[in-house]
């Protein structure tokens, strides 16, 4: 649960740094470039929680 609980803490904190370069470069390949970064960090975060909490379905 720790470990959960951690890396949302993670991710929230990346966001938000990502968030602010976002806002202030402004520029869309940038933009890109962090959305694909962070949908591909979610992706993992979500295939982490569930295998150590044993919710694999596979």
């Amino acid at each position: 649960m720790t470990n959960i609980i951690a890396g949302l803490i993670g991710l929230a904190l990346l966001l938000g740094y990502l968030g602010i370069l976002v806002w202030s470069v402004n520029s869309l390949p940038f933009t890109l470039i962090a959305a694909v970064s962070v949908a591909i960090l979610l992706y993992d975060f979500y295939l982490s929680a569930l295998k150590r909490n044993g919710l694999n379905r596979r």
